[in-house]
């Protein structure tokens, strides 16, 4: 009876202690050596620790940190991660869930972190005045509830020819350009501005 109950906590002490390595070297390791210079600190772990489909991605601290630092250490994260295949990765700040990002987009912005503008994947597009080649990052975010974070931003096609038709469209597409900035801004905000303001 005595060595029963040495046992099971001896058990439980190396299982905990294997599911902190198996996070450790497989999510934790990977992204701190990428993000180890930047003041923004992150600690990555699959969700509650135990499901490997799902990344835990949580914001600590932005140590004064802009919000294209913040972007870039999360896009080092998924270039660190890019051989993983999850399904979503959750954004969370202090423990906090704020937002779920596809897994397939998440794996996108890895590979395609080492020739792809941060700025690019935020809006979509080279300038203000380029149209959009691609979807942009807010597109991929879900609300904890599993709803769209925010609305798709969608092309106008231009509504007359010539001159006229070619500003128009110019300018509607500078107005995307604007919407995907503020969408981004957003974004942040919610994620973790609203709290490090209050810290």
């Amino acid at each position: 009876m005595r060595r029963t109950l040495l046992i099971v906590p001896l058990f439980v002490c190396f299982a905990l202690v294997g599911l902190g390595a198996w996070n450790y070297f497989t999510v934790s390791r990977p992204v701190a050596l990428v993000s180890g210079n930047q003041l923004a600190r992150v600690w990555t772990h699959y969700q509650h620790y135990v499901n490997p489909s799902v990344l835990s991605f949580d914001l600590r601290t932005t140590g004064g940190s802009s919000m294209m630092d913040v972007y870039v250490v999360l896009l080092h994260s998924a270039r660190a991660l890019s051989s993983h295949h999850f399904q979503k990765v959750e954004l969370l700040y202090h423990g906090h869930l704020r937002f779920i990002l596809d897994g397939l987009y998440f794996k996108q912005l890895g590979n395609e972190y080492a020739f792809q503008s941060p700025f690019y994947t935020i809006t979509g597009r080279t300038s203000p005045l380029n149209p959009p080649t691609s979807s942009i990052f807010t597109s991929h975010l879900l609300r904890p509830d599993g709803a769209k974070a925010f609305p798709e931003l969608t092309q106008r096609v231009a509504s007359g020819g010539g001159l006229v038709g070619m500003l128009s469209q110019m300018t509607d597409e500078s107005d995307e350009f604007g919407k995907a900035l503020d969408q981004f801004n957003e974004f942040s905000r919610v994620w973790y501005l609203e709290e490090t303001v209050k810290e």
